[in-house]
Formats: C-alpha cells, sequence, structure tokens
C-alpha cells in the first residue's frame, strides 16, 4: 500500500524535530552540565596519577596550584584560564602532545592566567557556576561591568617594575600627540590633534585611541591606560598596572571605556581579587600516587 506524501512528509518533520532536539539537548549539557575552563594545554593528563591529599575543589577537580609573584595561591580552573607554569610548552602543539607536566606543589612558579571581574561587586565569573548565555548577554552591553584580566608573573614581571610603565608610554606622549590642558577622571590625556598628518604616523600605534595615564608624586606612571576613540558601542581600554608591594605580578585589564571612569575602582578590585588567591599551604606529598585516577573531561591549564 503506497504512502500518502501527506503522512510520509509528516514522518520527515517529526524525524527532523526529533533530530533537532536530540542535538540541542546535547549541546547544552556539553555546554552547561560540562563546561570545558579552557581549550588550551591540559593541567593533567587524563588518567595521570595525584597524591590522594593534592588540594581539590567541591567537584573533585584539582586546584591550579603554585607560588603567584611570591605568594602561594590556589586557583579554581573553573576561574583561572590558559594558567602557564615557568616550565609550560606554551601553545607548541608538538611539544604539548609529548609534555609530561609534573605534580605542581606551591614551590611552582606561575607565569600567567586570566579571569574575568565584574567591577561593580568583585564577582569572578566561575564557568561552572555561571551560565554562558547570561555572561555574554550582559557582555554585549555596551558601558557593562564586566573586566578581563590577565596576570602576568615569574620572568614576565619587570626587572624595573617601578618604571616599566614609563617606557611604555614614552613613544604615546610625545608629539605628535599632545596633552590636553585639564585631566579627565584625574588622568592625564594624550590626545593626536585633528590636524595631524595621518602619513607621518602611518607606522605608529594607537592612532585610532586617547592615552590616560596616572603618575606618583615621582613623576613615574602609575596607570597607563589606551583607549580607542573610533565611534563603536563599544570602545575598548587596555589598562596596565603593575603591583609593587606584597606581590610582584603585573596586571593588564580590559573593558569598555564607558566605564574608564571608575578606573580607581577597577584596579582595585583587579587586585583585591588576584590577592583572594593567596592561601595557607597544605604539604603535598609528590613522591606518593595514591587514590583513585584522576578522571578528566575537563581540558585544564598546564
Amino acid at each position: 500500500m503506497p504512502i500518502k506524501p501527506a503522512k510520509f512528509l509528516l514522518a520527515i518533520l517529526i524525524a527532523g524535530a526529533t533530530v533537532f532536539t536530540f542535538a540541542a539537548c546535547y549541546h547544552y549539557i556539553q555546554k552547561h552540565l560540562h563546561p570545558k575552563p579552557d581549550r588550551g594545554p591540559v593541567y593533567f593528563r587524563p588518567g595521570q596519577l595525584i597524591p590522594a591529599g593534592y588540594p581539590r575543589d567541591e567537584y573533585k577537580h584539582p586546584y591550579q596550584i603554585g607560588n603567584l609573584g611570591g605568594k602561594p595561591v590556589k586557583l579554581s580552573a573553573f576561574v583561572a584560564e590558559l594558567l602557564e607554569y615557568d616550565d609550560s610548552p606554551g601553545w607548541d602543539p608538538e611539544k604539548n602532545r609529548n609534555y609530561k607536566p609534573p605534580i605542581r606543589t606551591y614551590q611552582s612558579i606561575i607565569e600567567s592566567f586570566g579571569f574575568d571581574m565584574r567591577y561593580t561587586d568583585g564577582l569572578l565569573r566561575h564557568l561552572r557556576k555561571d551560565s554562558d548565555r547570561a555572561y555574554e548577554r550582559e557582555h554585549n552591553i555596551p558601558g557593562n561591568a564586566w573586566v578581563s584580566v590577565t596576570v602576568l608573573s615569574g620572568s614576565r614581571y619587570p626587572v624595573m617594575p617601578a618604571t616599566v610603565l614609563n617606557r611604555y608610554a614614552d613613544p604615546d606622549t610625545f608629539p605628535p600627540r599632545v596633552m590636553l590642558p585639564e585631566k579627565q577622571f584625574g588622568l592625564e590625556v594624550y590626545v593626536l590633534p585633528k590636524d595631524v598628518d595621518r602619513e607621518q604616523i602611518a607606522l605608529r600605534s594607537h592612532n585610532d585611541s586617547d592615552i590616560f595615564v596616572a603618575r606618583n608624586q615621582a613623576g613615574n606612571i602609575t596607570s597607563y591606560i589606551v583607549c580607542s576613540n573610533r565611534k563603536v558601542p563599544q570602545p575598548p581600554c587596555k589598562h596596565d598596572i603593575v603591583m609593587l608591594e606584597d606581590m610582584k605580578v603585573g596586571l593588564s585589564l580590559s573593558y569598555d571605556r564607558q566605564v574608564l571612569k571608575d578606573w580607581k575602582k577597577i584596579e582595585s578590585e583587579a587586585e583585591k581579587a588576584v590577592r583572594s588567591f593567596i592561601t595557607e599551604p597544605e604539604a603535598i606529598d609528590t613522591e606518593t600516587e595514591q587514590g583513585n585516577r584522576l578522571k578528566i573531561h575537563l581540558k585544564m591549564p598546564v
């Protein structure tokens, strides 16, 4: 008995809807119930044995631990992304393939990592607790409060930290760029005149940006900020500072220009977040391979 065209079409529609529903459910589960802290190099290899007493988070995943700027720290892989130690292979595919990460201790030197912070309340984005969709929706609002923080330490901390920002700013604060007569938000402002010869500056950096700097009493730059002056909904700012007191850490902060007025609070909250990672180190027996094998369905930073 031949199948009527209407029934055949209905069967195709039902099958298509089933496949679409399955795909949508699978995507949701992978993205929201099994989020990936990082798509970079792995922190531990699947199946690697680690000490039974190794510090773990509430989800039983090992913390990323080490020495950050002279302080012992404990970092969640769901907060701190793209973490690198002084012996990490970086992004070389071949080195990564053959790399065997050691069991990290609080003496392991951390070079860099990143995290996202909402500066208005100090909230750190947690990739397992927070919805990607809600974050993206909020992050795409012009003038939103989210700040991307890059942390640099170890060999990436400057040799002359008190004056390093002077060297960063020097090429961008000389003519033809001029300093405005009045500060903005307590910052010196350097801009390119409207009648500047564009061919003269064709090879210079930051031609579509304004430069903002804060100085200490000695005249050294303590905050170096480059903000786009393009007419776009979310003109970005890149904001560099160096922690000089209790930790040898440099910070690079990225946010929308609309919130530049809060630059002091942004700095304060970023430094507070970094110090919140400091912990009282536990003794770790790196020679003992006890406990369960590490079951990793997430990639963890090296």
